[in-house]
């Protein structure tokens, strides 16, 4: 039973780091409390499966506790739910298994958590503490960037391979060390590669949002060439409509005194013709400013020419 209490603190810590890591980086479909209550259901299922002996059943329910609820509360692609579920795994065994290490060589076994109210205790406290402040280390890569920045494909993929195959490894050394008793310096050889691949990982997870900032800026710049180009466009229209207005303006005068000569001269049906024909003159009827948005303007006088033309 004191097992139990232990392993549900273990997890209610495990929820709480989640909610902290993916709240910062995404931001919610729905309500808050609609999201931490999918999140508590999803690490209670896990609580409930929970067996100190099944780490591999154990690794991957904490998988799928931190991945369905990121696709389903949070505004975040798959491909990066699935990125960002590995990267907490890995950072959760990595954790786990640097603790373990140290702790079974001072109290006698490295299987002795799965045995020793003791050693249980101690682990999860010390483990969850590191696993904590792991997940605090990686968000600050992404302090400052947004909230998740744009959608990501192949390279959370390949990105996040690594981190599941850091994962395999981990727990196939786990495993090995809690059936086979052994010596120290072999030990400390684990306990090494661990840190590497903590490294390994952490630099991973740098480089994924280093590409996505790249991504972002490289985006801001496309936006911002197509408006310059959608402005040059729109001054150019209006150069070509104040050259056009200008032309009228300087022959104004002949075509006042052609109305007056027709006027006098003709029936007022040609000069009423003929002021009709001079109201649909393109430099009276191409008005290129509708609404004071370049950009807009230069779409909507395109379409308006491809609707006068059929």
């Amino acid at each position: 039973m004191a097992g139990q209490l232990v392993s549900l603190g273990v997890y209610i810590v495990e929820a709480l780091t989640a909610w902290q890591y993916f709240s910062p980086q995404f931001p919610l479909k729905g309500k808050a409390w609609q999201a931490a209550l999918g999140l508590a259901a999803a690490y209670g299922l896990a609580w409930m499966l929970f067996a100190p002996s099944r780490m591999w059943s154990n690794t991957l329910l904490f998988a799928l506790a931190n991945l369905l609820p990121l696709c389903l509360f949070f505004s975040c692609p798959w491909k990066a739910a699935l990125f960002h579920s590995v990267v907490l795994t890995c950072l959760m065994v990595v954790s786990e298994l640097i603790v373990e290490i140290p702790l079974g060589a001072l109290l006698g076994g490295f299987e002795k958590y799965q045995t020793s109210f003791l050693v249980f205790s101690v682990l999860s406290v010390f483990s969850k503490l590191l696993y904590f402040i792991l997940t605090k280390l990686c968000l600050l890569f992404v302090r400052g960037k947004g909230t998740g920045g744009p959608p990501i494909g192949a390279t959370a993929l390949l990105l996040g391979s690594f981190s599941a195959v850091s994962v395999f490894i981990l727990l196939v050394l786990i495993y090995t060390a809690t059936l086979v008793e052994l010596p120290l310096e072999l030990e400390a050889s684990i306990l090494i590669g661990a840190f590497l691949l903590l490294f390994s990982n952490l630099l991973v997870f740098a480089a994924h949002h280093y590409s996505q900032r790249i991504n972002q800026q490289n985006l801001s710049l496309q936006l911002m060439l197509q408006k310059e180009r959608a402005e040059e466009a729109y001054f150019s229209a209006l150069e070509e409509q104040y050259e056009q207005q200008r032309i009228l303006i300087h022959d104004i005068r002949h075509h006042l005194e052609a109305i007056l000569g027709l006027a006098k001269g003709e029936p007022y049906q040609v000069v009423s013709e003929y002021v009709s024909d001079l109201k649909r003159s393109p430099a009276l009827q191409n008005r290129v400013r509708i609404c004071g948005n370049p950009t807009l303007d230069v779409i909507l006088c395109r379409y308006r020419e491809v609707c006068q033309a059929k």
